[in-house]
C-alpha cells in the first residue's frame, strides 16, 4: 500500500515541530538545572534569592513560538528552491537583518526577530505575549499550508 503525500509531509513538519520541543524543554531543563546549582555552589550570587521560572518558562515558550515560525518558513523555502544554499543563505539573511531592524516597528512580522526579542524578555522581565507572538502563531499555520501547497505540487518524497 503506498504511503499518501500528506501522511509524507505531516511527518516531515511533525518531525520538525517535535526536534524544535525536545530542543527547547532541553535548553529549558538545563538552564534551570544550571540556575540551580549556581545557587548551590555560589550562593554568593543569590540565584536562590529569586524566582526566576515564570519569566524563563515564558521565554522559553516564545522561543519555541519563534522557531517553530522559522521552522515552516525554511521548510517552504527547502521545498521551492532545488539547492539547499539558498534557504541556508535566506535564514542567515534574515538573522542579521532581524538584529539590524529589532527596535523598529515593523519587526513583529518577521518572525526571525523572536530570538533577539526573547533575550531582551529575559533582561526586562517580560512574561506576557506580544504582537510578535502572535504573528509568529499564525504564520506557522500559513507556512505550514504554503508548504503543504508546494510539496503536494511537485510530488517530492
Amino acid at each position: 500500500m503506498p504511503i499518501s503525500k500528506s501522511n509524507i509531509f505531516f511527518s516531515k513538519a511533525t518531525f520538525i515541530l517535535l526536534t524544535l520541543l525536545f530542543s527547547i524543554l532541553f535548553a529549558y531543563a538545563a538552564f534551570l538545572i544550571s540556575g540551580y546549582l549556581l545557587s548551590l555552589i555560589y550562593p554568593v550570587l543569590g540565584f536562590q534569592n529569586y524566582d526566576y521560572r515564570q519569566v524563563i518558562f515564558y521565554t522559553f515558550l516564545k522561543l519555541f513560538i519563534t522557531l517553530s515560525a522559522i521552522g515552516m518558513i525554511q521548510l517552504a523555502l527547502s521545498l521551492l528552491f532545488r539547492s539547499f544554499i539558498y534557504p541556508i543563505g535566506v535564514g542567515m539573511f534574515m538573522l542579521v537583518f532581524s538584529v539590524l531592524v529589532a527596535q523598529k516597528s515593523f519587526s513583529d512580522f518577521i518572525p526571525y526577530t523572536g530570538a533577539y526579542n526573547a533575550v531582551m524578555n529575559i533582561l526586562s522581565e517580560n512574561d506576557s505575549f506580544a504582537r510578535l507572538d502572535y504573528c509568529n502563531m499564525v504564520m506557522v499555520v500559513v507556512f505550514l499550508l504554503i508548504s503543504f501547497y508546494l510539496f503536494k505540487r511537485k510530488g517530492q518524497f
